[in-house]
Formats: C-alpha cells, structure tokens, sequence
C-alpha cells in the first residue's frame, strides 16, 4: 500500500446540505501528515466536478458524501466531517450499505439498530454539528476542504485489483476524541474481503428495486463477492409473459450494475450450482439474453491505476415460468423451499445440529 490506511472500517459521517440527512459511508482514508488524511469515494473528482447522480450500491438519485462535498464545494464551502474509527460491527456492515434515508435522515443508524434490536446510542460532536454514535473507539472531527485534492493509493480493492487515485477528497482533523485504551481494527481489501458485505447489501440492494421500480413479485436480490459493481442475481416469482424482461429492465433502469441474472422464486441465489443450472436448462441464448446498457468509465489522468471493466454486462432470464418452449418443462427433481424451511424447523428436533 502507498502509506498507512488509517480507515478501512471506518465510518465517514457527512450531512447533506440541502436536506440536513447524515451519510455514513465505508470509505478509505489514507493518512497525509499529523492532521489531514484522504477521503477517497467513488474514484477521482477534480476540483469543480459535477456531483454524481447516484451510486452503484445506492442506485440513481443516491446522495451520497461525494454528492455533499461537491455541492458545498461548488459554494466556496468546507464539509463538515466526522470519521468514527472502532465501531460496533454492525454500524460497520451499515456503513458499507446504500441505506436508504429515512424521514429522521440516519438511516445507517438505524438500519444497525433493527439489526441489533436496539437503538444506536449518539452523541454530537465537540467541534462540528454531526452526530455519531457513541461507543466508538476514537471520533475524528473535522473537515473536508474545498479546492484540495491529493493522491491515494495503490490500495487493493474489492473489485480484486489495486487502484490508485490522483483526485481525492482531503480531510482536515481539528480534534480526537477516544475512549480509555483505544482499539481501532481494520479490514483486508480484496475480491473476497474478511466482512460479509453480500448479507447486508443484498437488502438494501432488494429495497431499492422494489421500491423504485414498483415490482412487488421481487422476492431476493443477491450481491455476490464477484466485483465490485458486477453482478447481481435477482430472484422473482413470475406472474405472467414478458414479466422477466421486464424486471430486468427495471434492475438496469434504477442500479447500476453490468451483468444482471434473473431466477425463478424456488432457485437458492447462494447457490452457483443451482444459478448455472437454470441457466444452462432454461435459457436460450438467442431469445433470454441482450446486451446491459452501456456504462462508460474512464481513468483520470495518465499515472491514475484501476480497474475498468468492460463498458458491457448482458441481462440473462434463466427463469422457467411463463416461457415458451418447444416442450413442455416437467417438475424440478428437488425439494421445493416450503420443504427445506420445514425441515430446518425441526433440525434441532432431529437431532441434526
């Protein structure tokens, strides 16, 4: 790595200027010197540059913490900024997903608070106006600064590659506050990272499909460890002709990933065997697949390192309802998932634990 990552786990705490809203994100964040860091979201953004209009974890219309800076920078103003290091893990898995606000505007506290069974305990700030939760390890309080930028990286990435960045976003800390004998813990970067980000961004990825789009009959969307923005496996129960396509539309219409597959309601979407098996039985290649739109991404300047993925995914209907075939599809020799639910009802009472 270029230097020493002081936030791998760490929550970054900003509030949206137009609504008040906090974001906590899982962003990485390099130490500079005794009082700045980097911030690096979503890549590089030059001085000046356009707010993002969503995210992939978030869709479009996600205002993430880019979305604040940039808007406060286009102003002339600093962003007020809290970086919470040593939290409970589950406010970690929180901050690592695109929860959607809520009417409070904290939904990442609250999100790990329905996970918990409890509220997440907060405090303000001593220095800025940003509330944080109060068992953390160590609280940064600061700011990010309009007009600087400074390089971050190589650093490995979830989407299995190094990258490097030329344009990150700089933070200055203006106070530190900690508990007694500090602990702060960190995670290693990588295709397969040591958190399990599928469990929680499969949920909010599901939420923000359903309610965009509309779609009720989407019952599971899964987010594998395969890359970072790449796939998804979206299970649905499909109702009637044309359905599919119809749904993988909308998962290209409102997200932002490249290769979309779509199951019918009984397919474990864990399961890669079960996956390809619905591919290779019921999909024609010519009739159930197309090319994803185009999602265009381009380094920041010479010297810049990072992954670009083809531009092009393809959206699959590996479904079976509905579909017209030369012959008719008899029943799947498993059990249905009623069945497997009833029996892991009674493991314990089995004795099969």
């Amino acid at each position: 790595d270029a230097g020493r990552y002081i936030a791998t786990t760490a929550g970054v705490i900003t509030v949206d200027p137009k609504t008040g809203a906090h974001n906590m994100g899982q962003y990485r964040s390099m130490i500079i010197d005794r009082n700045h860091t980097t911030v690096k979201i979503q890549g590089d953004f030059a001085v000046g540059a356009k707010p993002p209009t969503g995210s992939t974890y978030g869709g479009v219309g996600d205002r993430n913490s880019a979305v604040h800076i940039l808007e406060n920078e286009a102003l002339g103003k600093n962003t007020p900024c809290a970086i919470a290091l040593g939290m409970d893990p589950l406010l970690v898995l929180a901050a690592g997903t695109a929860v959607p606000e809520n009417d409070q505007g904290l939904a990442e506290y609250d999100a790990a608070g329905a996970w918990a069974g409890r509220p997440v305990e907060l405090v303000k700030c001593d220095t800025i106006d940003v509330w944080v939760p109060a068992e953390s390890e160590y609280i940064l309080e600061g700011e990010i600064l309009a007009g600087e930028r400074h390089f971050d990286g190589p650093h490995g990435e979830s989407s299995g590659f190094y990258n490097k960045n030329y344009a990150a976003f700089v933070f200055r800390v203006n106070a530190i506050t900690h508990r007694k004998s500090p602990i702060n813990f960190g995670l290693i970067c990588g295709r397969i990272e040591d958190y399990p980000r599928p469990l929680m961004r499969s949920g909010s990825i599901l939420q923000t499909l359903v309610s965009k789009s509309g779609l009720t009959n989407i019952l599971e969307v899964h987010f594998p460890d395969a890359g970072a923005g790449g796939v998804i496996v979206i299970r649905a129960k499909i109702e009637k002709e044309g359905q599919a396509r119809q749904i993988l539309d909308a998962a290209y219409q409102h997200l932002r990933y490249r290769w979309v597959v779509l199951v019918d309601e009984d397919c474990d979407v864990r399961d890669w065997n079960d996956i390809w098996w619905r591919i290779v039985s019921f999909c024609e290649p010519g009739d159930n697949t197309f090319i994803g739109p185009e999602h265009p991404r381009h380094l920041g300047r010479p010297g810049e390192m990072d992954f670009v993925p083809p531009p092009h995914g393809m959206g699959i209907d590996a479904t079976r309802e509905h579909k017209k075939t030369e012959y008719p599809v008899p029943p799947p020799s498993k059990p249905t998932m009623e069945i497997l639910d009833k029996v892991g009802e009674r493991w314990d009472e089995l004795g099969l634990s």
